[in-house]
């Protein structure tokens, strides 16, 4: 036994070394929806900045997330407001934001009244999104 303990630590050390953690992307069961799509489909597309984010724990069958108000600088599609909250579940399913980051996106309000980003989808930050705003602008003058 300690001969397979001598080979195998360092093959897990060196497969530690070599293969780095990357950060996991939700599930995508359906694919990604095309920007047309997802803006048609969505109840509130925004470009905001994350102002403040809350932590929230699993209650009423629900799960832990996060819970982050945005204030809204541009809405494209959708009743016109001036701050959001928007929910992100812990799960795979999570679309992460940070607190003073600029965002374009794409909400919808499920059955369980939490507005939530599809991770899925197009959303994103501001600064690596030039083609997807102008895109979205051109939906919004349809």
């Amino acid at each position: 036994m300690r001969t397979v303990e001598r080979i195998i630590r360092p093959l897990a050390l060196l497969f530690a070394i070599l293969c780095p953690a990357v950060p996991v992307r939700a599930a995508c069961l359906g694919g990604h929806p095309s920007v047309d799509d997802e803006y048609q489909q969505s109840n509130l597309v925004i470009v905001g900045r994350v102002i403040k984010a809350i932590k929230v724990p699993e209650s009423d069958g629900l799960l832990e997330g996060t819970v982050y108000t945005i204030r809204i600088d541009k809405t494209y599609h959708g009743r016109k407001r001036e701050t959001i909250k928007v929910f992100s579940e812990n799960s795979s399913g999570r679309f992460p934001m940070n607190i003073g980051d600029d965002y374009v996106l794409f909400l919808s309000l499920p059955s369980a009244g939490r507005t939530m980003v599809d991770a899925c989808g197009n959303s994103g930050l501001v600064r690596k999104s030039t083609s997807l705003i102008e895109s979205v602008e051109k939906l919004s003058r349809r």
